[in-house]
């Protein structure tokens, strides 16, 4: 039984990393499409119009196989092609849902790609990858103006496939939880001495 509930976390992780991944996903796809090629969806916009997406200046992988693979995948997304999508993704995971993929590309404005790096070293993936950096300006109505977003392109199967993102270590980590009573504090201890 106990081993039950961490799975259920890491499922509901796994859903959430998958759901971020194909913002990101869909940022990528869209910024590769470049200047005048696509148009950039305002809150006026109408329902089904894509965001643009783009690079930061100098933006690339460095393998023109893997560019490639990342530019066709952000045309499916922005043609709102889930079924492509789900071809796309990793066969090591379960893609978001149809309608979780709607709602992203509703709700997102503009992707900028910031980055495009190989997984560090340190971090255990199964296949060659690299991790994909950008950033959502959403829809006015969202709950937050912009997301950072992150997803991994990695190489199985002889192909590229969309994966959710490692974690990495970023920022800072939260103090762990303990299942102990907190330390008085520091002039209780000393109120009792005095």
């Amino acid at each position: 039984m106990r081993l039950s509930v961490p799975r259920k976390w890491l499922l509901v992780l796994a859903a959430i990393v998958a759901s971020l991944s194909m913002v990101l996903a869909a940022i990528c796809v869209s910024s590769l499409r470049g200047p005048g090629r696509g148009g950039s969806a305002g809150p006026g916009a109408p329902a089904g119009t894509p965001p643009s997406v783009v690079f930061a200046p100098g933006v690339t992988s460095g393998n023109e196989d893997l560019d490639a693979f990342i530019r066709n995948f952000i045309a499916l997304c922005q043609r709102g092609d889930y079924e492509q999508y789900r071809l796309c993704w990793t066969a090591y995971g379960t893609p978001m849902s149809s309608e979780r993929f709607g709602v992203i590309w509703k709700f997102t404005r503009k992707v900028v790609i910031n980055e495009i790096v190989p997984v560090p070293p340190d971090v255990k993936v199964m296949h060659p990858a690299y991790i994909i950096r950008g950033v959502a300006e959403l829809d006015p109505k969202a709950r937050v103006p912009t997301k950072d977003v992150e997803v991994m392109v990695q190489w199985e199967d002889n192909r590229w496939a969309i994966a959710p993102a490692p974690r990495l270590e970023r920022e800072p980590a939260a103090p762990p939880a303990t299942d102990t009573a907190p330390a008085p504090p520091p002039d209780a201890s000393a109120a009792n001495h005095g």
